[in-house]
């Protein structure tokens, strides 16, 4: 490459970010579609939900959740009832994943919110799925006909006896 040719490519890339900047309804090329609303009004959440968690994000996020204005705040809620937020700020978008802050201008921290994603999805609760019951930890009480012959019915079970405090008058001889 010639320095002609970059003049020429750094000339041409100028152009069109002064282009978006004056019309930015016309630089917008893409239109986002998917199941989310939020997502279709910030085509730029797409495209880090992409980096983040491939074309299929759809597959393991159950909603969307803008959460504040300034600085523009989301909630990614899991399918598996887990959540992770994604801040945008003026320079970069930030990835807070189990409390921690990913800066996904570097691509090093960028492929560590990746691997927290990955690790909520893979360790995160699950929910038991709907009719089934979970089971309590008391014993349920037993009915007399399953009372092992060994114990007597509680009917006949003996009141135990009564230890009353001694009192001063009443000391222990010593041996």
């Amino acid at each position: 490459m010639t320095t002609k040719d970059l003049k020429d490519r750094i000339q041409n890339l100028v152009r069109d970010v002064i282009a978006q900047k004056k019309n930015p309804e016309q630089s917008k090329d893409i239109t986002v579609k998917t199941n989310f609303e939020v997502i279709n009004k910030f085509p730029k959440l797409h495209e880090i939900l992409i980096e983040l968690l491939t074309e299929d994000y759809g597959l393991f996020i159950e909603n969307v959740l803008w959460i504040a204005p300034k600085p523009t705040t989301f909630r990614i809620v899991l399918k598996n009832n887990q959540y992770f937020f994604l801040i945008n700020t003026e320079r970069t978008w930030i990835a807070q994943v189990e409390g921690k802050k990913f800066y996904l201008l570097n691509i090093n921290e960028e492929e560590r919110a990746i691997k927290a994603i990955a690790r909520l999805l893979r360790y995160g609760y699950q929910e038991l799925p709907s009719g089934t019951e979970t089971k309590s930890t008391e014993p349920e009480p037993l009915t007399p006909s399953e009372i092992p012959p060994s114990l007597p019915p509680p009917s006949e079970t003996p009141a135990p006896a009564e230890v009353s405090p001694t009192t001063p008058e009443e000391e222990i001889p010593a041996a």
